[in-house]
């Protein structure tokens, strides 16, 4: 299992993987802020800005990809971890930030019960 192999230790012990957690972040969300500009032409900057979160995680893929890149010998174990850290915080932090910047206004989604395979109306 990929994930169960993130290396905290060997994150904290290579001052430049640490280094790179940052810049990692900054460049994940950011080209995902930059895909969701297309969305302006019929939403807000506010809606756009907040469609451009939920792109941003990408656990699985971010994960087996740096699990493939170690094994080739592209990227070191340390960066492996900086890579998986950085995925686990958008994986995280992405609904939280989007809760906060989509205008509460527009989340006027009804509650639905789900039984068997079937989604029925509350």
């Amino acid at each position: 299992m990929v994930g169960v192999d993130f290396n905290l230790p060997a994150l904290l012990s290579s001052s430049e993987a640490l280094a790179s957690v940052p810049l990692i972040l900054g460049a994940a969300v950011g080209v995902k802020i930059a895909a969701a500009v297309v969305f302006r032409l019929n939403h807000s900057g506010r809606e756009v800005l907040a469609g451009g979160v939920l792109l941003c995680p990408r656990l699985s893929l971010i994960v087996a990809v740096a699990a493939i890149a170690e094994k080739l010998g592209v990227i070191d174990e340390a960066v492996n971890a900086a890579v998986i850290l950085v995925a686990v915080a958008t994986v995280t932090a992405a609904p939280l930030a989007f809760v906060k910047i989509f205008p509460a206004e527009r989340r006027n989604v009804e509650p639905a019960a789900v039984s068997g395979s079937t989604v029925a109306e509350s």
